[in-house]
């Protein structure tokens, strides 16, 4: 998971960059998505979500997911952001427990009141 900027930005559009990999032996059968939702780590409460997609996959190929994100609340304060990847389970797959990511950040004040 890469977020640019590293030190995200009240107010401020946060790109995320997630990379997509088929590591098994033959292709996906289907595209998917990656679906990303921002939380206050204090009480878990939500505060941004966004989606971003990739196509059908070949054996040993990786697709980097491009997202962005904004977000306004809660400056100062630690972030949690959730990926979690193919959450409606289009892609069979032989381990299904590896789909999710997060990352922490606290959220710069920037400009924000």
């Amino acid at each position: 998971v890469v977020l640019d900027p590293e030190t995200p930005v009240c107010a401020q559009t946060i790109n995320i960059g997630f990379d997509v990999a088929n590591l098994g032996s033959q292709a996906t059968s289907a595209s998917s998505t990656v679906s990303v939702q921002d939380v206050r780590v204090a009480d878990s409460a939500g505060q941004a979500t966004t989606v971003g997609g990739f196509p059908v996959l070949q054996p040993g190929q990786t697709f980097r997911v491009n997202m962005a994100l904004t977000v306004s609340t809660w400056y100062n304060e630690d972030h949690r952001i959730i990926l979690i990847i193919d959450p409606n389970n289009a892609v069979p797959e032989t381990n299904e427990t590896d789909n999710r990511r997060e990352v922490t950040f606290r959220l710069d004040k920037g400009s924000c009141p």
